[in-house]
């Protein structure tokens, strides 16, 4: 092969596609979730493509999350007058951003983060350099265009995503994120399994139809891409910032949960939830879901640099793939999810 020639980083043959990697994470997870009140006499079956290196992270991830549940904050407001108040936002004529030193909002340290962080050398080259507050991209195998919303346009892959040789970075950025997306994925599935579902339907009805329903030409593209996309999200943002002002998300569902996987050589992180008067730890590698279009978050000012990885689902998307069957029910309360996962009566924490 000469210097000059290209390679098709989409035609590698991988040995499981992004997407089975994703359902045996999500498998392996829950059954840890699962089981952690059940003193199980044998480790649990795994796939044989999950490295034990990563079966060891899954089971300190599935610790934090079961962590989480007794650790729950109880917020004196209704979803429904949350909701309303995040229709009815109050107007500002500057941005306001959470003060950098803990102060007003009470400060909660979480029970951990995951410590397998993504650090800025792992980046992809985006062309934007990293400019404060910067989209950097947004990584999509299947989204439509601004203004160009269905029936009358037809979803393409997003434009960072579609260098085949990965020159741009996009490509070698969303290969090596396999593992972080398929352990967001599992997290989602054990918070609210129907969106973690929708997203995965999604997707395999993509695959088996080649993608068909896709722009013109653009079919064998998207159908490559999904082979390395381990995420049921369809969107994932690569923003820079080093603080971010109080804000609702508009592009996602009032029951949807978003993640914000933050990465980076900093300290003092801190996420802050505005009118719930609550502000947590945001450390580097710290994985935080949260119903953005609900809540009003923002992030103080951090010392170094910082980049948020934000993955959501675009309606439009599961609507235009699965048509009638898209749908967004109530998030679960602590007590459901407990419930679900098997904890014993006694240990519940959930209201």
């Amino acid at each position: 092969m000469s210097h000059t020639e290209e390679v098709d980083l989409l035609s590698i043959d991988d040995p499981v596609s992004a997407l089975e990697f994703l359902g045996h994470t999500a498998s392996y997870f829950h059954a840890l979730c699962f089981t952690k009140y059940t003193a199980p006499t044998k480790p649990q079956p795994h796939s044989e493509h999950l490295a034990i290196e990563y079966r060891l992270q899954l089971y300190l991830a599935s610790n934090i999350v079961m962590d989480a549940l007794k650790n729950q904050i109880v917020i004196n407001e209704t979803f429904e007058n949350l909701l309303a108040q995040a229709k009815n936002p109050q107007h500002r004529v500057d941005p306001e951003f959470p003060p950098k030193e803990d102060g007003v909002s009470q400060l909660v340290s979480g029970p951990a983060h995951w410590r397998r962080h993504v650090g800025t050398s792992s980046m992809p080259p985006f062309k934007d350099g990293g400019k404060d507050g910067t989209v950097l991209e947004d990584l999509s195998p299947c989204w439509f265009m601004q203004n160009h919303p269905p029936p009358k346009h037809k979803p393409m892959v997003s434009a960072s995503i579609r260098r085949r040789d990965g020159k741009d970075g996009g490509i070698p950025f969303v290969r090596a994120m396999r593992e972080a997306f398929s352990l967001i994925g599992a997290v989602l599935y054990v918070l609210n399994p129907s969106q973690y579902e929708q997203g995965v339907e999604t997707w395999q009805k993509l695959a088996a139809t080649n993608c068909e329903g896709s722009a013109p030409k653009c079919a064998e593209l998207m159908a490559g891409v999904l082979r390395i996309w381990a995420s049921p999200f369809t969107v994932t943002q690569v923003i820079s910032n080093r603080e971010t002002p109080f804000h609702f998300d508009t592009l996602g569902n009032p029951n949807w949960y978003d993640c914000l996987l933050t990465v980076g050589r900093y300290g003092g992180g801190r996420l802050e939830l505005k009118r719930v008067g609550r502000r947590f730890r945001y450390e580097r590698g710290t994985m935080a879901f949260i119903l953005s279009q609900v809540l009003e978050h923002g992030v103080a000012e951090v010392d170094g640099e910082r980049i948020c990885l934000a993955s959501f689902m675009r309606p439009e998307v599961l609507k235009y793939i699965l048509e009638w069957r898209a749908h967004a029910s109530r998030p679960e309360t602590v007590h459901s999810i407990e419930e679900r996962l098997g904890v014993p009566e006694a240990e519940r924490r959930g209201i």
